[in-house]
Order: structure tokens, then sequence, then C-alpha cells
């Protein structure tokens, strides 16, 4: 984007990007504080820990079959253990705070990734 505007351009990924995380961008630039980037255009301030660093299921046994909500989705496909996964989803979660895809009993989908939703599919078929 930026070779089309010549200004750098801010990334705020995600499917959708959590609301707080453009009013964090915004505030910043609004303030005159620098928004200091990742290779990808994402802010480091938001986006520097892997989704599976901090993920309540990281310690847990691997599911290997859905329907265990209390189990690690490794296994099953889930992306937040991956380098590009960055993304404060486990701390602060969507609809006022009260779910993320994990809490909810889903895999993360890495959609945070800059090729999001890449090639591979987001669910396997059995």
């Amino acid at each position: 984007m930026s070779t089309v505007t010549g200004k750098t351009t801010i990334n705020v990924p995600g499917c959708p990007p959590h609301p707080d995380w453009l009013v964090w961008v915004i505030a910043q630039l609004v303030a005159g504080q620098p928004v200091n980037l990742d290779s990808y255009g994402r802010p480091t301030s938001l986006f520097y820990r892997r989704v599976h660093e901090t993920c309540p299921l990281r310690y847990t046994n691997e599911a290997h079959d859905w329907g265990n909500e209390h189990l690690c989705k490794e296994e099953l496909g889930c992306r937040g253990k991956r380098s590009e996964t960055k993304a404060p989803c486990p701390s602060q979660y969507f609809n006022d705070g009260t779910e993320w895809c994990i809490g909810a009993g889903a895999h993360c989908l890495g959609c945070v990734e800059p090729n999001f939703p890449g090639a591979a599919p987001l669910f396997e078929e059995d």
C-alpha cells in the first residue's frame, strides 16, 4: 500500500481487527507518538507475542477431535503457534471482553498472519 500512497502503511490485521487495536493506533498518531512497525507493517506494541505463548490451553493435553473446549487445538490445525500469528487475543478478547476464538471452542485461524487465510484450509475434512 505504501507504494501507492507514498506513506508508511500501518497494518492492523484481524478478521475482524479488534476495535481497541484500531483505537490504540489512532490515539498514538493523534498524540504524535511514534508507532513502531514490524516487517509486515503491524504495530510492534500490539503484535509482538505469538497467540500460543499466552494461550490458556497451551499446557493442556492435545485435543484429537472437536468438542474438547478445554484442550489444546494444535493437532486440529490451530495456527496460534506460528511465528507470524502474533496478537493479544488471549488477554484482550472480543465482544466487550467476553470471548475469543479459542475460548469459543474453535482454534486460532491465524487471522493476523500476513497471508491469511493462506493456501491451507482453515478446517480439515474427515
